[in-house]
């Protein structure tokens, strides 16, 4: 058994297996988190100045704005995750709390400029100085199985202080893995759901988690699933995705055909309960009977809603803590535990959709309703169209969500508001010595458009190596404008829900 000492080769087979299941989980908390926005971090290259990330609130884009950033300094904390074998640790995630956030980085590669040669696995943190516990969150495997299994996702907590102040770098030696018990069963599905799909546990502190595919075995008839953890108590969900995405054999790659674009790709999570852990057990579940909410997703004109989703959610995860400073962002936000298991349903429009139909799988209950679409944005006329190409932002609505109790099959149609006409933010993104941040992330997010007050829009842009940004908004009020400088690439990251 070993921490994450993962090839490449061994993760290109692995991931086709279960990957997918995380990134699905992944993908419903993205969509229910709305406005929070991923920042793509840069490709490699020369180190980065360690800058803190800056923001404006209230502002007000109803016509051309000019908002521009000087970054403040703040320090690194850096260093390597070692495993129990001395071994260091390619894909973890450092969590650094202090009183005011948590701060998160993934272990990044790099390279020793004495001997190019050598790779180097590390983590860096950006945060202003003071006092942070450190945490680690980091999949443990079993590289001797075959194929290797991840036996689970841990958050460890190593019981040791950090005083930043300055530049520090401090190595973190991981703890050794707790004993593991194997859960075996079958889950039984009902009403139209598919017995396939996947299972999804995670501890009551949201610090454990790990995922398995349930199936049906050749020669079967019944789904059966086999998962280990260590002891605990868990929520468990029944994940599943239709229709089921067609994914080439290993060994024989023959790429799947193309989906039919005018058929909704749903994503469908259902808590199915509690089990505490204590040994190796069997534990069989049962998912229960869904009802649907369906219609269509049109624009004003009663056109199809190309590329839109449409979510129900029983509840959403908690928004990011907000920062003791009005003027600066927390870029490396983190969290120790995941938000709790909720129900939630999403269907989505491929591109190329003309119908607008779509089928929201749910279980009976009261739910949060909404749909968040792209949005091509055109440069107003005061920008020349050779200066500025197009861009895309994203809205969300209705916003606040809508309220719906879905206990029977219903119907309703979502058609998207007149929207506003498009304004220009722009302006240069800077350190405190006036040099240029280039390839910092610009974001803006209102939910109070001139034209749609019930629509939440956000839109996002890259500054270029000058610094310098253009972003294209929708006329508004009430706009938080976040800039945060670029990131170190992780080489794997580790899956965190």
């Amino acid at each position: 058994m070993l921490f994450t000492k993962i090839t490449l080769n061994w993760q290109s087979k692995y991931r086709s297996k279960r990957w997918h299941l995380w990134c699905l989980a992944c993908l419903i908390f993205s969509c229910a988190s709305l406005a929070w926005a991923q920042i793509p971090p840069p490709t490699p290259g020369l180190p980065l100045p360690p800058l803190l990330g800056a923001r404006v609130t209230g502002e007000t884009a109803t016509s051309d704005t000019v908002f521009d950033f000087a970054l403040e300094s703040g320090s690194v904390l850096s260093g390597k995750v070692i495993d129990v074998n001395g071994v260091a640790v390619m894909s973890a995630t450092v969590l650094a709390q202090s009183e005011t956030g948590i701060f998160r980085s993934s272990i990044t590669v790099d390279f020793d400029p004495n001997n190019p040669t050598l790779p180097q696995f590390k983590y860096r943190l950006v945060v202003p100085d003071g006092t942070y516990n450190i945490f680690v969150t980091m999949s443990v495997i079993d590289v001797a199985a075959t194929p290797p299994q991840l036996l689970s996702t841990l958050t460890f907590d190593l019981q040791e202080t950090v005083v930043v102040a300055g530049a520090t770098e401090r190595d973190f030696m991981v703890p050794g893995s707790p004993p593991f018990s194997t859960l075996t069963g079958q889950v039984s599905s009902l009403g139209t759901l598919p017995s396939e799909g996947g299972l999804w546990f995670q501890s009551e502190d949201g610090r454990v988690s790990n995922i398995t595919r349930v199936e049906i075995a050749e020669g079967a008839t019944q789904a059966t699933y086999r998962i280990t953890l260590p002891a605990g108590t868990y929520q468990v969900s029944f994940l599943v995705t239709l229709p089921e995405s067609l994914r080439p054999d290993v060994d024989n790659p023959v790429p799947p055909p193309p989906p039919d674009p005018e058929v909704p790709q749903q994503s469908v999570l259902i808590p199915l309960g509690t089990v505490t852990v204590s040994a190796d057990q069997v534990f069989d579940l049962n998912v229960p009977a869904i009802v649907t909410l369906a219609g269509k997703l049109l624009d004003g004109s009663g056109i199809a809603l190309a590329g839109a989703s449409i979510f129900a959610t029983s509840g959403l995860p908690q928004t990011p803590p907000p920062s003791p400073s009005p003027t600066r962002a927390f870029c490396q936000a983190g969290s120790l535990s995941a938000a709790p298991i909720v129900a939630f349903s999403s269907a989505s429009l491929l591109e190329g959709n003309t119908l607008g139909d779509y089928e929201l799988l749910v279980v009976p209950g009261d739910y949060q309703v909404g749909v968040t679409t792209p949005v091509e944005l055109l440069p107003p006329a005061t920008v020349p169209p050779s200066t500025l190409d197009p861009q895309q932002g994203s809205l969300t609505f209705p916003f606040p969500l809508a309220m719906m109790s879905i206990t029977e099959d219903q119907i309703a149609d979502f058609v998207l508001p007149s929207l506003p006409a498009v304004v220009l933010i722009s302006g240069r993104v800077t350190d405190q010595q006036n040099q240029p941040v280039g390839k910092a992330r610009v974001n803006a997010v209102s939910s109070m458009l001139t034209a749609a007050p019930n629509v939440l829009f956000s839109n996002s842009v890259e500054a270029n190596e000058l610094g310098d940004y253009q972003l294209l908004v929708l006329s508004g009020v009430d706009y938080t404008v976040t800039v945060c400088p670029p990131e170190p690439m992780s080489l794997i990251e580790t899956p965190t829900l």
